[in-house]
């Protein structure tokens, strides 16, 4: 990558504050065009019957049989696709960010938390780094004990290099300091969820073959201990990628 210091794909927004309000309408809208359900019983009643998992609207549609395809040839069967949506809307600056929630405290005490996940792209056909990118933060989710651990990680790394971009005097959000960037060659315990993602999306071969190797919906360890820590790189250390 040379003098080059922009990020090499994609910068998701799950680690803008900015977003947060957003990612309520977002839900709000979710549980009403989707589930078409204004109280906790519709809620359940139609996940029972499986309008829910099955439905899509003018916002949110399921992934595709294909998009489901090449996800399959990067995370194996590692990854559960039921209540991981698409949907249309996009975070701040134009990046996709990927929010996970329940529609209701009963589905949090039935189907446990969180019951969906929604990948805002600003289109039903992201690109597939992107995708890959915000389904590693699924994955993340779906194996950890708490399902939303990757957002706040997210948040707490992209806090942490902007503190020390400020400390050298940079203005920027992701220069020199990064939570995209990594040192290759670690252990997957030793990244954060978006060090994770990007490495993912890359195609680094370790990686991807830890995320493909753990079975669906069980907690995972590495992940656990990746995600209890804030981290993020220098772009201008040497071994340092991004």
């Amino acid at each position: 990558m040379g003098q080059e210091f922009d990020d090499d794909g994609v910068v998701c927004g799950n680690g803008d504050p900015e977003n947060e309000d957003q990612a309520i309408a977002i839900q709000d809208a979710f549980t009403e065009e989707v589930t078409g359900a204004s109280n906790a019983q519709e809620v359940t009643r139609a996940s029972s019957a499986g309008e829910v998992t099955g439905a899509s609207s003018g916002h949110f549609t399921l992934l595709t049989t294909a998009q489901q395809a090449t996800a399959s040839s990067v995370f194996g069967t590692s990854l559960d696709f039921g209540g991981v949506y698409l949907s249309d809307f996009v975070g701040v600056e134009n990046r996709s960010f990927t929010i996970a929630f329940a529609a209701s405290a009963l589905l949090s005490a039935i189907l446990g938390l969180p019951s969906y996940y929604i990948i805002n792209c600003g289109t039903f056909d992201p690109a597939t780094p992107i995708l890959i990118h915000e389904l590693t933060h699924v994955w993340q989710s779906q194996h950890h004990r708490d399902r939303v651990q990757y957002m706040q990680n997210s948040l707490a790394s992209q806090t942490i290099a902007k503190v020390r971009n400020v400390s050298v005097g940079s203005s920027a959000n992701l220069f020199p300091f990064s939570p995209y960037a990594y040192i290759p060659g670690k252990a997957f315990s030793e990244y954060a969820a978006e060090q994770i993602a990007k490495q993912v999306e890359k195609g680094v071969a370790p990686i991807v073959a830890h995320t493909a190797n753990v079975v669906v919906n069980v907690r995972d360890t590495d992940n656990e201990t990746g995600l209890a820590t804030e981290r993020c790189e220098n772009k201008t250390s040497a071994g340092v990628q991004f």
